[in-house]
């Protein structure tokens, strides 16, 4: 669903929101949640009416591995109860993140898997170019993407230290960082993240 139909769509939804709230025998509120990206909490609010608590939700593609990464965020007046039910069910595909509403189109525009995918295209695309044959250079990439990546995390070696020890003062890893950022590398990656951004609000305003 495109962000720009949902709240047409939850216009036509209201007659079964009502439904569903006379049959709800708790007390409090339903809890609906959204995982449409960058429609705010009080957009959402406005349209089902106060027995319609509203959380949302952005859960990865790689939900499907089992190792997905999902924030969530919460009107202020949810229950513990209810966030806890939230966590749990997102958290049987992955890691879960509570995050404030204001930080969630950062967050949207950061934890994308399309980063790592492109990055895999990018640097197999340009290990060819040196000779290495299709296969062989998707190897190289991932390794150094995912691999890499994963012995991070699963480790206990800051990313600092780790950049250090990969990139040895005067040897070939730290020549081709060097002139990456030179080339501009963290400001392409800041000017992507800002467009994400802009574009998830001009998608809350819509």
């Amino acid at each position: 669903m495109r962000p720009d139909s949902v709240l047409g769509i939850l216009e036509k939804t209201r007659q079964a929101a009502s439904l569903a709230l006379l049959s709800n025998r708790a007390k409090g509120p339903i809890l609906a949640c959204s995982l449409a990206a960058g429609i705010p909490l009080a957009k959402l609010g406005a349209k089902l009416g106060p027995r319609v608590g509203w959380a949302r939700a952005m859960p990865s593609p790689v939900c499907r591995t089992g190792r997905g990464l999902t924030a969530v965020t919460f009107e202020r007046g949810a229950s513990a109860a209810a966030r806890k039910e939230l966590k749990q069910f997102f958290g049987k595909v992955g890691r879960v993140l509570e995050i404030p509403e204001s930080t969630f189109d950062a967050f949207t525009a950061t934890y994308s898997s399309s980063h790592g995918y492109r990055a895999l295209a990018a640097l197999a695309k340009a290990a060819q170019k040196l000779g290495l044959d299709r296969k062989t250079a998707l190897a190289a990439s991932a390794h150094a993407l995912a691999d890499g990546i994963l012995c991070w995390r699963e480790g206990n070696i800051s990313l600092d230290a780790l950049l250090h020890e990969a990139a040895t003062p005067g040897g070939i890893a730290a020549t081709v960082m060097k002139t990456m950022e030179e080339s501009g590398y963290l400001g392409i990656v800041e000017r992507g993240l800002r467009a994400g951004v802009a574009r998830a609000r001009k998608n809350a305003k819509g």
